[in-house]
């Protein structure tokens, strides 16, 4: 399993750290409380939960990715990927 798999099966089975993850507002931030969780994730990992769902994002969504406040949809996208 890799990290950005490990990452979303925890989103999915712990509501603390998905509550953690929600708060986050860089990726740096969700780097970071993943590496508490004993998850080594990059920001590739981010990168790419956000872009397998970016065909499937609402208008204001793409919106927000385009300009740079992505992390308050994070959360909503990886658990979307599962």
């Amino acid at each position: 399993m890799s990290a950005l798999d490990d990452f979303i099966a925890k989103l999915g089975s712990d509501a603390d750290f998905a509550s953690v993850i929600k708060a986050c507002k860089s990726h740096e931030a969700v780097m970071s409380a993943a590496k508490g969780a004993g998850i080594s994730l990059t920001e590739a990992d981010v990168t790419r939960a956000l872009a397998r769902q970016m065909s499937d994002l609402s208008d204001e969504e793409l919106e927000s990715v385009t300009s740079g406040t992505v992390i308050p949809t994070l959360m909503q996208v990886t658990i979307a990927i599962k």
